[in-house]
Formats: C-alpha cells, sequence, structure tokens
C-alpha cells in the first residue's frame, strides 16, 4: 500500500513538474511571437535579437507596469517617512528608466510620472525571470541611470542633484537584505561637478560617466574616477572632478561601452529611437562623428553590455506611453556582434 502511495505522489509530482515546464515554456513562446512581431520594422535590432535567442535567458519582464504597490511619497516630515506600511497605494504610473545587471541579478529603476510615490528599484533574478523583490527609494528622484560595480558589489544610482550632477551607492547586500517597504539608506551620496543634473549613467575603465539629456541644444557627458570606500570604511568625497567632458547631441537617453566602441541610446517621444555607434575615444558625440545610426524601437532608455550581449530597456510599456501602441514590455536582449556588423 505505501508502495502505491509513493508511486501515486511521485506520479503527481512528476505531473506538476510537466504543467510548470509547459506553462513557462508557453509563457516564452508567447512573448517571442509578440516581440518578434514587434521588432519587424527594426530589421537590425530583430537580426541581433533572433541572433542572441540561442544564450538568451528567460523573458525578463519588467515589473509593475500596470500597477505596483508603492509607498506615497510625503514631505510633511521625516518622522512621516518612517511610517510609509501606512500611507502604500496601488500605483499604476510607474515608468522604467535605469537598467544594470549583475551576475545573477537585473536592477532596474522606475518613477511615478505623476510624482505621487516614491521611486523603485526591482531585482529580477536573470535565470528565472523571477521578480524577486522591490526595493523603495528615499523621495521621487527620476533614477535615469544605474551601473553595478562587481568588484564593490555596489549598486550606483542618479539620484536629483541641486545645480550638478549627484549619485548615490547601495550594497547589494543591503539590497538583498531590506524587507522593510520603506526607502532604503544610501550608504554615499555624490555630487558630480561639471554637469548640470545626472541624467544617465554607465561605467567603463574604473569610471563613472554620468551626462546631461538636452532636448533642444546639446549635453555634456563627464567622466569621473569610480568612487569607492577604502578598508578603513572612510567614505568617498563628497563631490568629484571630472577628468574630461565631452559634447553630446540632444535626446540622449544613455550610453554604454564594448571594447572598440560607445553606444549611446537617443530616444524621445513616440517616433524611432536610434543607437548611435562612436569610436571609444572619440571627442565630440554628435550626428556627424557618428561611425553608424540603427533605428530601434521608441521609448529606449538605458542600455547595458555585458558578455557581447546588449540588454535594452523601454518606458513604452509604461502606462504614460502604453496607448500610443508599439510597447515592450521585457529587456530586450540583443547579440552585439551581429547588430554591430
Amino acid at each position: 500500500m505505501r508502495q502505491t502511495e509513493s508511486l501515486l505522489l511521485l506520479g503527481v509530482f512528476a505531473v506538476g513538474l510537466f504543467v510548470v515546464y509547459w506553462l513557462k515554456k508557453h509563457r516564452h513562446t508567447r512573448h517571442n511571437q509578440a516581440l518578434a512581431a514587434q521588432l519587424k520594422r527594426y530589421p537590425s535590432v530583430r537580426q541581433a535579437w533572433l541572433a542572441a535567442g540561442a544564450k538568451r535567458e528567460a523573458v525578463l519582464l519588467v515589473p509593475g507596469l500596470k500597477e505596483a504597490t508603492a509607498a506615497v511619497a510625503t514631505t510633511a516630515t521625516a518622522k512621516a517617512e518612517t511610517r510609509l506600511h501606512k500611507h502604500a497605494d496601488q500605483c499604476q504610473a510607474m515608468t522604467p528608466q535605469g537598467l544594470a545587471v549583475s551576475e545573477d541579478y537585473l536592477f532596474i529603476s522606475a518613477y511615478c510620472s505623476q510624482q505621487e510615490h516614491h521611486s523603485q528599484l526591482y531585482i529580477i533574478e536573470r535565470t528565472s525571470g523571477r521578480h524577486l523583490k522591490t526595493v523603495v527609494l528615499p523621495k521621487r528622484p527620476h533614477v535615469g541611470g544605474l551601473v553595478f560595480d562587481r568588484a564593490t558589489q555596489m549598486l550606483w544610482l542618479t539620484i536629483t542633484g541641486k545645480g550638478m550632477g549627484r549619485v548615490a551607492c547601495v550594497s547589494l547586500q543591503a539590497l538583498l537584505e531590506d524587507e522593510t517597504n520603506q526607502p532604503i539608506a544610501y550608504q554615499q551620496v555624490i555630487e558630480l561637478a561639471g554637469i548640470t543634473h545626472s541624467s544617465y549613467l554607465a561605467a567603463d575603465g574604473g569610471e563613472l560617466i554620468s551626462g546631461t539629456f538636452a532636448l533642444k541644444q546639446g549635453g555634456v557627458v563627464a567622466n569621473y574616477p569610480l568612487p569607492v570606500l577604502s578598508d578603513s570604511g572612510r567614505k568617498a568625497p563628497p563631490r568629484i572632478k571630472p577628468r574630461k567632458r565631452r559634447v553630446t547631441t540632444t535626446k540622449v537617453q544613455s550610453i554604454a561601452f564594448t571594447t572598440e566602441y560607445l553606444l549611446l541610446a537617443r530616444s524621445f517621444g513616440p517616433g524611432s529611437a536610434e543607437l548611435w555607434v562612436f569610436p571609444k575615444d572619440a571627442t565630440v558625440l554628435t550626428r556627424k562623428h557618428a561611425l553608424r545610426r540603427i533605428k530601434f524601437p521608441h521609448y529606449l532608455e538605458q542600455i547595458v553590455v555585458e558578455k557581447g550581449q546588449l540588454y535594452c530597456l523601454f518606458e513604452s510599456g509604461a502606462w504614460a506611453y502604453r496607448q500610443k501602441g508599439g510597447s515592450i514590455d521585457e529587456v530586450v536582449v540583443l547579440d552585439l556582434a551581429t547588430l554591430l556588423q
């Protein structure tokens, strides 16, 4: 009798595993079909997406696009900020902005386009695509750029400054351990001289690179030494000066680097976005200096280079833009060699 029961339980377990596998595979197939249709207008992007198929991880859906539990922002008192669990609300206006990649996780930042809720950070498991958790950020910054520094296991993010750029960092350990549903404390806040605000963020060769978004006139991007904490716990300087500055085109949403190239994501409004390719040592990042311009789906935000692939985040799935059509609800992964060939 016991053997029969054991076999029955084993059979039920096996069927359960098959159902889970089938549902996951079906969801993956459905999303791939929808995205393939979306990318027909962008042949270079579609080809690079198909080429990345064999290496592609799980479907990396962006959380919070249709509805998210969010903390209502308050400016009443600092004391009120410690009681956000009493002011939780459903937000339908979370808009994804920044993207970073670590060995195990994807990080996506989002802000409330109606300016009613605290900005958020979503942590997603790379292998499964599972939304692991949401971390509440202090106040309501746009959080246009993220960088994960693997050497220090720190996540850097752009926040609102006063007359100059400003970034903050928080450790991966603190992010994973946070269960408060209240604004997490930054480990360090640093001002970036040489730019009026930090719209986007990247890292390359031991440097942080941050720049300004400009709609009508060119922007500026600057390189800074990557701030770190010493073994003694001494914090980095509160303000750092740029090692170099470069003039950029308008509408820059993000930049990323390969060993040879600087990639610039240019996007604003419902028209097609573009990826501009420059020599890595280019001193001016404007149209006439670009080696190539590749047409992309609209509302392209941060791009990240990771092991021969380009991770692309779009804000078109957000409430403010979804009704305009062509929304992309997932992080799109492209094969870089195919894209740049």
